[in-house]
């Protein structure tokens, strides 16, 4: 970490305000930061700053919090691309099985230090993931500084996986359950019994599609949340994935527990899953929501791309603009990381210097000023990230950046060396 990092001349910085209900635009302004804490954010604080500070010139630079993935199956960027014109059960059905028969740690590993690289390139330093090998996550994401909250989704090696992720610095044990259709009852019960010994939350697929939700209801009676609510399932260490076809009866469950809530639009849309999570509802009853990319069927690990899907979506459903772009912008920084467990979220003295700084693109974001930056950086889309710190260290610069790409390129050679051999990725099947 560096001791101290002036970043100067700042176009714009962009932070939720102080009620989280808004977004504060300041401009022209220096931020500092000190052993990994920001210290100063004027219009002067270069003559305070400790000599020998690194000093950014960020004139044409729009400075954000950091962003934390809040759902992700990292490792299937390996698969990007892939099977594209499948709704989700059939989706489901044949991914599983292409990776019960090729997925290995070196795989998982690989695929995790490319999305660790394109996550960092847009502007995110964390993410909670659920996939294969997790400890393989946490020793890929490990290299680059992100952050991973990761754990395992089966009884037979928790432990070991637990303590394995434990030994990394950045990584934050998990439970993972992957829905309530693909585990039995009892199972689920261990699980959590589980996580309370060891003071974990619990990650778990809930309602993401129509068919889903009336299995559950025919073998249970209840709704999905209605089941979790009755078996002593939601509690404030729950995280509930999807949540595409939540009733509005079930909201208010959600609340009573303080149960967790993150959305991946993009990947509902593309796997033909209907339904859609209502953001606004969930949002007014003080309940945490955040944002998350999914898995292959996320298609990239952009979470500015994802706030514009989740807004247009609630907004065509709706056919109003009640859910405001400055106020969804606060919520989804804010409350990704509340759901992550760690502070940040704004940029102001004394909270860690959880930074991204985004280049101005002349032709994708201008005309731009103070009354049209989010609009142009999320609803235009197109901004990369050139700096990125973590508690005030640097793990993104222009320099690094050239690294990244030189690393994804010689990882990629491999990956599509072998498995573009052996699998046809439109439709799935095997090649050899």
């Amino acid at each position: 970490m560096e001791n101290s990092i002036l970043i100067k001349h700042a176009k714009y910085i962009v932070t939720p305000d102080e009620r989280g209900e808004g977004t504060d635009i300041l401009q022209d302004k220096d931020i500092l930061v000190e052993n990994g804490v920001i210290t100063c954010i004027t219009s002067s604080c270069g003559e305070t700053s400790p000599r020998g500070s690194i000093r950014i010139n960020a004139d044409k630079y729009v400075v954000m919090p950091a962003m934390i993935n809040c759902h992700t199956h990292a490792a299937m960027k390996i698969f990007k691309g892939s099977l594209p014109d499948m709704e989700f059960w059939e989706w489901l059905d044949k991914i599983v099985k292409i990776e019960r028969k090729i997925i290995t740690k070196e795989l998982v590993y690989q695929g995790s230090k490319l999305a660790s690289i394109e996550m960092l390139l847009n502007g995110i330093i964390g993410f909670i993931d659920m996939y294969y090998y997790p400890d393989e996550t946490v020793k890929a994401a490990s290299e680059y500084g992100l952050l991973v909250k990761t754990g395992p989704y089966r009884l037979d090696n928790a432990y070991a996986v637990l303590s394995s992720i434990k030994n990394y610095p950045n990584g934050y044990p998990i439970i993972n359950i992957h829905s309530l259709y693909k585990n039995d009852p009892r199972i689920i019960d261990k699980m959590y019994a589980l996580a309370e010994e060891q003071g974990l939350p619990i990650h778990i697929h809930v309602s993401e599609t129509r068919r889903e939700v009336y299995l559950i209801r025919r073998e249970t009676g209840k709704w999905p949340i209605q089941y979790m609510y009755s078996n002593g399932w939601l509690n404030k260490n729950v995280i509930l994935a999807h949540l595409n076809w939540v009733l509005s009866s079930e909201i208010p469950l959600i609340r009573e527990k303080n149960a967790k809530v993150v959305n991946c639009p993009h990947s509902a849309m593309r796997l033909a899953e209907a339904g859609f999570c209502p953001v606004y509802e969930i949002l007014r009853e003080g309940i945490i929501l955040g944002v998350g990319t999914d898995g292959s069927s996320g298609d990239r690990y952009n979470l500015l791309d994802e706030i514009r899907m989740m807004l247009l979506l609630y907004r065509h459903n709706y056919w109003d603009t009640r859910l405001k772009l400055p106020y969804l912008f606060s919520k989804i920084m804010v409350n990704s990381y509340r759901i992550f467990g760690i502070k940040g979220g704004l940029i102001k003295p004394g909270w860690p210097a959880h930074l991204s700084l985004f280049k101005i693109d002349v032709v994708r974001h201008r005309p731009l000023g103070t009354s049209n930056l989010l609009a142009s950086l999320i609803l235009s889309g197109g901004a990369e990230a050139d700096y990125v710190m973590i508690n005030g260290g640097l793990v993104l610069t222009p320099e690094i950046k050239a690294k990244l790409h030189s690393d994804a390129e010689r990882v990629l050679d491999k990956i599509e060396e072998k498995l573009l051999r052996i699998i046809d990725y439109y439709d799935g099947e095997l090649i050899e």
